[in-house]
């Protein structure tokens, strides 16, 4: 079922005009980065650790978009994007939206391919 719920999550950052790409973003001995959102010359980006497991990568995915579906005009103003990075607090509450967006996502997908059988309609 992971392979349909990533298949799902890529359909949907695509039709969000968000293009994922997979890369080796950190030595995982030093750091734990596994995903990130950002927007570069008016495309929006996700990157996601290629190392890690497709269930990491599920929940990465989830959780880069609710950057997106969340955070977007803040992380993408340099002000923010700059206040983010340099306030803990701030940085950890906006993770922390992240997360509980890529958990909802993720049981809303699970519920619905499980009561359906089928793939939900287009999610956003």
């Amino acid at each position: 079922m992971s392979d349909e719920v990533i298949s799902i999550l890529l359909e949907t950052a695509k039709n969000l005009g968000i293009k994922v790409i997979e890369t080796q973003l950190s030595d995982h001995s030093k750091s734990a980065v596994c995903g990130i959102y950002t927007r570069h010359e008016k495309q929006d980006l996700i990157f996601i650790e290629q190392n890690d497991s497709l269930d990491e990568k599920m929940f990465t995915l989830a959780h880069e978009l609710g950057h997106h579906v969340l955070h977007r005009h803040e992380l993408n103003n340099r002000h923010f994007r700059s206040y983010y990075w340099s306030n803990n607090e701030y940085q950890l509450e906006k993770e922390i939206d992240a997360d509980h967006f890529a958990w909802k996502l993720l049981s809303f997908i699970y519920q619905e391919l499980r009561n359906n059988k089928k793939k939900p309609q287009r999610i956003f």
